[in-house]
Parts: C-alpha cells; structure tokens; sequence
C-alpha cells in the first residue's frame, strides 16, 4: 500500500519497464534504465456513514476516472479485490483531452473527488477526506519523444 490509514487506502500497480534518460545532441549523456513506475492507482475510501468511495485511475487514460459508491464496504461494491470490474453503479469522471479543464467534484460525505486536466501533458485526480489529501499526476516520462510518449503517475 502506498499509504493506509482507518478511512483511506492507496494502492498502485508498478509496471516493469525500460526507459532512456539523457537528450538526443552528439554531447548528451545517455542511459538505458530498467526499472518501473505507477500505471494504475486505486483508492478506497469509507465515509462516516458507512460509505464505500472506490476510485481507479489509469496513467494512460488521463483524462477519465472510475468512481464507485458503495453501501457495507467492499461486499456491498460484490467484490473483495480493487479492480473495479463487476461491481454496482459507476461512474466515470471525464474531462477534455487537451484543454485546461476541471470537472464537476464529487463529494459523498466528507470524501471529495476531482479530475483536473492542467494542460495538454498533464492531468490529475485528487481524493480527499478530513484527514489527508491524495493527488495522482498523469506524466510523460522524462525525454517523452525518446521515451514513445510513455506515462507515468507521480502521487
């Protein structure tokens, strides 16, 4: 877990990888690297009144996350893992592409979910509660055209 608190957990999937750092001029310096970063985070959160707040966010569909609400915990959401697939009602936060964006928060209790499009490189979803605040930027690597604009999400 990359954090884990009673009413806020944070989960992410490292994808294996190999990248390139350094720039592409004759006097650059370059490295091949094998290594990983976050593609995927999942967030669960419970709310005061017994309220499952479910979230997946993906590096490479920046612009959209899955949000689901469930009453009774995982059982009530008909799974125990957090993948969101096969449970109740979802909805999917949206926001442009390329433009500078924000869509519509989401507030069940006192858990506050926003999808934030910063620029056309850049968007972010940020959960909320009384007690912390959790943000996943969707990143191009480092030397994105060396890299076949490959993302990453920093927390």
């Amino acid at each position: 877990a990359m954090h884990s608190s009673r009413h806020l957990q944070v989960n992410a999937m490292f994808v294996p990888d190999t990248f390139q750092l350094g720039g592409v001029c004759k006097f650059c310096t370059h490295k091949q690297v094998h290594g990983s970063f976050v593609k995927t985070v999942y967030v669960h959160a419970l709310t005061s009144t017994d309220l499952t707040v479910l979230l997946e966010y993906n590096a490479d569909m920046p612009s959209r996350a899955k949000l689901k609400v469930c009453q009774g915990g995982l059982a009530g959401c008909g799974e125990t893992t957090p993948s969101l697939a096969g449970a109740v009602p979802e909805k999917t936060l949206m926001v442009s592409q390329s433009k500078p964006e924000t869509a519509t928060p989401r507030i069940i209790d006192e858990v506050t979910v926003q999808l934030n499009r910063k620029h056309k490189r850049e968007a972010s979803v940020t959960v909320s509660n009384e007690e912390f605040v959790v943000e996943v930027t969707s990143r191009f690597l480092g030397w994105a055209d060396v890299n076949s604009h490959k993302k990453r999400l920093d927390i």
